[in-house]
């Protein structure tokens, strides 16, 4: 007789929901990339930046409560909050990716920052759940800052996308993936 699962036996994890995502995306990407004329036979490192999060990001989970006398940013500017919320706080990392709350179940477009454990501290969502993203030093993101004038380093249009056309050194915060 089969012993019965517990719940988290039969459902993936939501990272593992977010992982498939990403993986659904890029797939859809490739063959895009492979039928449409103006696509075809483009070199580039990553079709997208969910490729680029797959290969360069990891999952985050445990949301920390926000630093004392800090206060929730606007929502629909994650990318502001979190450099806010990263000048603020030397010891806090800067982390870009896709994640899911409470009130949004589909993997979303995404900003935050993690401590030195790498939990999850969201001056946007205050019920974000799940999180999927590259950690990036604190240089890249003051340089690509400076370089664009806008918040957001990987969908850095201004220069080309950089971070999906070329291999960048030194963008990722290294300490989170050993």
């Amino acid at each position: 007789m089969n012993k019965p699962c517990n719940e988290a036996e039969q459902l993936p994890s939501e990272a593992t929901s977010i992982e498939q995502h990403l993986r659904d995306t890029v797939a859809v990407m490739r063959r895009s990339c492979e039928t449409e004329p103006a696509l075809r036979g483009k070199e580039r490192l990553y079709v997208c930046v969910e490729d680029f999060l797959l290969q360069n990001g990891r999952a985050f989970n445990g949301v920390e409560p926000l630093p004392q006398g800090m206060r929730r940013g606007k929502d629909h500017e994650c990318y502001k909050n979190a450099f806010l919320l990263m000048g603020m706080h030397p010891s806090l990392t800067y982390v870009e990716g896709v994640a899911v709350s409470t009130e949004r179940s589909v993997p979303t477009h995404h900003a935050w920052c993690v401590d030195e454990q790498g939990r999850v501290i969201d001056p946007t969502w205050p019920n974000g759940r799940s999180y999927f993203g590259v950690p990036f030093t604190r240089e890249y993101v003051l340089a690509t800052y400076t370089a664009i004038g806008r918040l957001g380093v990987i969908r850095n249009m201004e220069q080309g996308f950089p971070l999906l056309a070329t291999k960048i050194k030194g963008f990722r915060e290294e300490k989170f993936f050993q």
